[in-house]
């Protein structure tokens, strides 16, 4: 008896060091996967992460991070499984409820992304950068003025929140409003000089109130910032045409013409067009 007892306690001791070098071998993968992670090594960190639940298809902490890593690779089906997984073990991680809304939202799958945010404030409602995936949710559902509530509380208490301004802006010029826009634009500019995005949304609410001396200003600004992308040069090229300045306007539909990036054949055609009429010949 005394034997066996001896070989009860070794087989113990045996099972709790295989046991603690498995729980120090998932750690390990853990951090490498942050690191990874961090580094922006996203297929790298994935890999990390899927070697630890290899040993513990339950380890929350890795199924979390393997679902931030796949949001930022796009694999938005894989990062809605693991969050999935997560939440059924934890279903008041309010965190998880958010990335997986962030993640249908980006699906498209918009009735299951609100759902799934008005969870992660239920739980949490003081989880201010909810209310701006929310906004994001309502904007897309064309519900404008629902979304600069939900831009409003995040500006009310944390307005250093990157973006926060032109979101809100964005909705305010849906609305019509495009006095509250051009000055969520210029807050944001002020925030983030070189977002050239909000120089051309900026533009394109002065063009709606027949500002456009100033609306070209704002449009060279954006161009500076970013002169490959050809949106910026067509809304240039219209306030340029509405000013009576044809040959600054054929200039800008030509380049916008040149960089080729736009799906919409009717603006393409009205640029063609344009320059044909008023060209050099």
């Amino acid at each position: 008896m005394k034997w066996l007892g001896q070989r009860f306690c070794l087989l113990l001791l045996l099972l709790l060091a295989i046991s603690s070098t498995a729980l120090a071998g998932k750690e390990e993968l853990l951090q490498q996967c942050i690191q990874a992670k961090d580094r922006g090594e996203h297929q790298q960190s994935v890999a990390f992460c899927t070697q630890a639940l290899a040993m513990d298809p339950n380890y929350l902490d890795a199924l979390y991070w393997r679902s931030h890593s796949q949001i930022k690779l796009g694999n938005l089906n894989a990062a809605i499984t693991d969050l999935s997984l997560v939440l059924q073990i934890q279903p008041l991680d309010s965190e998880a409820w958010s990335n997986r809304a962030a993640a249908y939202r980006r699906l498209g799958n918009l009735p299951q992304a609100l759902s799934d945010i008005n969870r992660a404030l239920e739980i949490d409602p003081k989880f201010w950068i909810c209310y701006m995936t929310r906004g994001r949710i309502f904007v897309q559902l064309n519900r404008h003025a629902e979304a600069v509530d939900d831009y409003t509380r995040v500006i009310e208490n944390t307005p250093q929140l990157p973006m926060v301004f032109y979101h809100r802006g964005q909705s305010y010029a849906a609305l019509g409003r495009y006095e509250d826009a051009i000055a969520d634009y210029s807050r944001e500019i002020a925030n983030s000089p070189r977002n050239e995005l909000a120089f051309y949304t900026r533009g394109n609410s002065l063009v709606a109130l027949n500002r456009f001396s100033e609306a070209i200003a704002d449009f060279t600004r954006a161009i500076e910032l970013n002169p490959r992308y050809g949106e910026f040069y067509f809304s240039r090229g219209w306030a340029n045409e509405k000013l009576g300045r044809r040959s600054e306007a054929v200039l800008d539909y030509q380049q916008y013409l040149a960089l080729n990036q736009d799906n919409n054949e009717a603006k393409k055609k009205f640029a063609a067009d344009y320059v044909a009429k008023n060209g050099v010949r």
